[in-house]
């Protein structure tokens, strides 16, 4: 969509917004997300959360995946007029991402909230504001017409550590940045849980009961979600052959990536069509990865981590980060087949490290996260 028909859009549903002002605002929470069409990730812990207490509130759900095509844009047209409805009739709008209508409106109704629960734990990849005119990022002239990441009245974060940086990928104040932890990595602390999604993970990949896993789980390569693409670029069968025999090589393809994986080899599986990676990460001895955020859930269990970079000058001077690569991981970083067979082999790590990068990235590593949200947040108590 070009930015001529985006303004034409923002205005539409601008209009719309105002226009629901004839009705009133009700006690709703409404969870509203592009980027997956189930109940996931921090949506599915916060409403749990919400459901145990048994709040007054009412919850909508709206999930709504883009596919191309007219049917598609119709479509998408459809939830984005609904979206702006219940955004301007609702006391709590809840988003994960970027969600073009909550920035079609000069200000929010009163008595209601928008909430950026952000989907990626820490600040890793640089995004937002932070990376305006680079190729993954929107340009200067886009935001003139379509001010991203406005009208946020609070904003998810997991430590005081990252929050200058939210303010600058968001534009702006720290004040409306709150570090109160994720709540989807409350799982990690709940044993009872933990058992549920190993249960759930075993009856829907049964090849991984009595298995240690490797999981390779790396980010996209593409400038936008549209044209996400798949990057394996090691040789899988030669590092699962180094392997000992009751390991297994697993892969979980980031979320946006559709390219299937073709390989034959009973002790490599395909784990990109589970939807909750946090469950996949509790089973997890290894986490082989490479710029994702999901170092910082991993980072909560204390287990090793090795960094495949192959591509680093590139993506670095295409996406930028918020650290310094090398001294930032907490692991060993590698860029070919062999040097990650090696370090494989070599059976270090550095635990004090991996810690440390724990306690810089969560203040509150103990699994209430979703329980502070909804003190905070929902019912505007002290903590």
């Amino acid at each position: 969509m070009k930015t001529l028909e985006r303004v034409i859009l923002k205005y539409l549903l601008r209009i719309l917004y105002y226009f629901s002002y004839i009705f009133r605002v009700k006690k709703r929470i409404v969870f509203a997300t592009y980027r997956n069409d189930t109940m996931n990730g921090n949506f599915k812990y916060i409403y749990d959360e919400i459901k145990s207490r048994d709040l007054d509130y009412e919850c909508v759900f709206l999930y709504e995946k883009f596919n191309r095509g007219i049917k598609g844009i119709i479509k998408y047209f459809g939830h984005m007029m609904k979206a702006t409805y219940y955004m301007a009739t609702s006391e709590y709008f809840l988003i994960d991402d970027f969600y073009f209508p909550v920035y079609t409106v000069n200000k929010l109704r009163k008595n209601t909230e928008v909430i950026q629960v952000w989907h990626a734990c820490g600040a890793f990849k640089k995004f937002g504001f932070s990376i305006l005119d680079k190729n993954f990022g929107a340009d200067n002239n886009y935001v003139k017409y379509i001010p991203i990441h406005t009208n946020y009245s609070h904003v998810l974060v997991s430590s005081k550590e990252v929050a200058k940086y939210y303010a600058e990928a968001f534009n702006m104040s720290e004040d409306n940045i709150d570090p109160i932890g994720i709540p989807r990595t409350d799982i990690f602390f709940n044993e009872s849980m933990k058992k549920k999604t190993r249960d759930n993970v075993y009856s829907k990949y049964p090849s991984l009961k009595g298995k240690n896993i490797v999981l390779y789980a790396p980010t996209f390569r593409g400038n936008s979600q549209s044209d996400a693409k798949m990057d394996i670029s090691f040789d899988v069968e030669k590092v699962v052959n180094e392997l000992p025999d009751d390991y297994v090589l697993a892969l979980k393809m980031h979320p946006f990536v559709k390219d299937s994986i073709n390989i034959k080899n009973d002790r490599i599986i395909d784990l990109s069509d589970y939807p909750a990676i946090n469950d996949i990460l509790i089973m997890t001895d290894l986490l082989i990865t490479d710029y994702s955020s999901i170092v910082f859930e991993y980072s909560l269990l204390e287990r090793p981590m090795i960094f495949y970079a192959d591509d680093l000058d590139s993506y670095e001077h295409e996406r930028d980060f918020y650290y310094p690569y090398e001294s930032f991981v907490p692991g060993p970083i590698v860029k070919n087949t062999e040097e990650l067979i090696d370090v494989l082999n070599n059976n270090s790590c550095d635990y004090d490290k991996i810690r440390d990068f724990k306690n810089k990235f969560f203040d509150y590593p103990d699994g209430l996260a979703s329980k502070r949200f909804v003190d905070r947040i929902i019912l505007k108590k002290d903590i």
